[in-house]
């Protein structure tokens, strides 16, 4: 009955736009009358549901897993949309138009008025450098780890294949005798497992003997296996735990900067910013007190960022909570302006280093312009980032396991900054182990060092019983690509590049992507990977659409993007609508 009445409503609702009056008629009270029946029916047979879709899900999997996506995700999900559609009434306002609204679409045009107003940059600082402030601190360096995901169960010679998404190659599965079934030692690159606890052990003892001596190391998140539907929070906090120890017991005069991973969430990708007692907060937060003090830890809790300053490279790094621009966090806030605080919060203390002349590095653990970014949330941080091109001398992001490149563009569609992505410790997206050298100098990103283990032949090794381990240089930035100076000109000439398919530039690139020694058939994967290179949504989107194959199964991303994301809502004509 309620869904007759709604459809009634919607025919009506046709000839709303005639008169306004409509909106202030009975139409009105029936549609929300009818709207919170339905959101009530609803919640009284969501568990119900939701053991239904478990079960059907089952057909194909685990209970284990099954549970925990449907399970976990759906309940979350229903919460958060039925908090959307409550408070702003969408439905009755803004799909059959029979109410006044009450909120409006976020307005990211008005974003940018409002942060050019709240932080006019000063013609004194614009005639420094051509705008780039320099206060000439000492040049430093600058490891990177990325998605490192250690699997706590790994064992060696387990089976490769589980018939799961994540936490093969277990020992809770024994071991297998053929040998084309068995997980390798040092990791699996063909399997849905992440890599043993040993292999990140010898990594950080490599890194200490042979990689010479950093300034400064930056973790880029994502610390636990994909393992996590199969175990409790515990296996999140004691990954996270191996993680902090290990470093800060070995590199004890190096500072260390956390960034949150989406997989230090429990469940995976949730943290509700207005949820004190949220599992990260209680749980994950508290093991960062070994590198960063509990001051860090508050911001980081209460703002959704923290920034931490080392005067002798006058240098600010800002790691950034990057779950405020995840779809997948079904904790949204999309009808609220709390991601705006976090951005006018984050532009302030942007604004405080313009003024001082300190440079800035920004670092989160999901990149501008993820598939699965907020549009309107990513546009503002665009924004933001634009504003402050003059003090922002790097942006280094991890999360999608490969080696990427993606350009950032202004208003004029010219490249101003670039996001890079580096790739993981981890095995998991069938790429060599990896990790990055950053060298700064003169007050901006001068090079790095990107390091590869050669996992296969490493792993044949191992197998004649010699379990040696050593990373290779794989490149370095501006040799690999032909770059004098990576400034924005050079960026710029590197984005053309790829833009024009330049065919030693784009088979350098894709190799790069994957981590690997050689790559075939590089034409049939070139273009989903340069259409990655965008910093818009609707490009990567569009590019994607065209491409005949693979990498990126565009109908899904939209069937996803349908089902997570709805349209960010403001408070109609106030301050905060912007």
């Amino acid at each position: 009955m309620p869904f007759k009445i709604a459809l009634i409503i919607t025919i009506l609702a046709s000839f709303s736009h005639q008169s306004e009056s409509l909106a202030h008629t009975p139409f009105c009270t029936l549609c929300m009358s009818v709207q919170q029946h339905a959101l009530d029916f609803s919640q009284q047979h969501w568990d119900s549901l939701l053991s239904f879709v478990s079960s059907i899900c089952q057909i194909r999997s685990t209970k284990q897993l099954c549970d925990y996506f449907v399970l976990q995700f759906g309940k979350t999900i229903y919460h958060s949309k039925r908090k959307f559609y409550e408070s702003t009434n969408y439905f009755c306002s803004h799909v059959v138009k029979v109410c006044n609204p009450t909120h409006e679409h976020y307005d990211v045009d008005r974003f940018r008025l409002q942060i050019n107003r709240k932080f006019p940059k000063s013609t004194n600082l614009l005639k420094r450098s051509n705008g780039r402030i320099s206060n000439s601190g000492k040049d430093f360096r600058v490891l990177v780890l990325s998605d490192i995901h250690i699997q706590s169960d790994y064992m060696y010679k387990a089976p490769k294949e589980c018939g799961l998404p994540g936490g093969c190659c277990s020992r809770g599965d024994g071991q297998v005798d053929d040998v084309k079934l068995q997980a390798k030692f040092w990791g699996t690159t063909d399997a849905f497992c992440d890599i043993p606890d040993y292999l990140f052990y010898e990594t950080v003892k490599f890194i200490k003997e042979s990689v010479p001596k950093v300034d400064l190391i930056f973790m880029l998140g994502d610390n636990a296996g994909h393992n996590f539907f199969k175990s409790d929070g515990q296996l999140l906090v004691n990954a996270t735990k191996i993680i902090m120890d290990t470093l800060k017991g070995n590199f004890t005069d190096i500072p260390i900067v956390p960034v949150l991973g989406n997989h230090e969430c429990d469940h995976v990708d949730y943290f509700d910013f207005s949820d004190e007692d949220n599992f990260v907060i209680k749980q994950i937060y508290p093991l960062y007190d070994k590198v960063i003090s509990k001051e860090k830890i508050e911001d980081l809790s209460k703002n959704g960022f923290f920034s931490v300053e080392f005067d002798q490279f006058n240098l600010k790094v800002i790691s950034l909570n990057s779950q405020f621009n995840d779809a997948f966090n079904t904790a949204s806030f999309a009808s609220s302006n709390f991601f705006e605080e976090i951005l006018l919060k984050l532009s302030a203390d942007l604004y405080a280093s313009e003024k001082a002349g300190q440079k800035v590095i920004i670092l989160s653990h999901i990149p501008i312009t993820d598939y699965f970014a907020i549009p309107e949330i990513n546009d503002c941080l665009k924004i933001m980032l634009e504003r402050f091109r003059d003090t922002i001398i790097s942006i280094l992001s991890g999360h999608t396991h490969a080696d990427q490149l993606r350009f950032l563009r202004d208003s004029e569609g010219k490249v101003f900054q670039t996001n890079l992505i580096a790739p993981s410790l981890t095995t998991y997206s069938s790429h060599n182990p990896s990790f990055r050298v950053c060298e700064f100098k003169n007050d901006a990103l001068d090079d790095y060092i990107q390091y590869k283990f050669d996992i296969e032949y490493y792993n044949k090794r191992a197998d004649m019983g010699f379990f040696d381990l050593k990373f290779d240089v794989a490149y370095t930035l501006k040799n690999e690509y032909g770059i004098d100076k990576w400034n924005a000109d050079g960026m710029q000439q590197l984005y053309d590049g790829f833009m024009s398919k330049n065919p030693v530039l784009v088979g350098k690139y894709v190799k790069n992507y994957f981590c690997m020694n050689s790559v075939e058939d590089v034409e049939s994967k070139q273009e989903p990977l340069l259409c990655e290179m965008s910093d818009r949504l609707n490009e990567i989107f569009d590019c994607d659409s065209h491409t005949t194959d693979g990498l990126v199964e565009t109908l899904f991303f939209k069937i996803f993007r349908n089902l997570f994301i709805r349209p960010v809502m403001a408070p109609k004509e106030t301050d905060t609508a912007v």
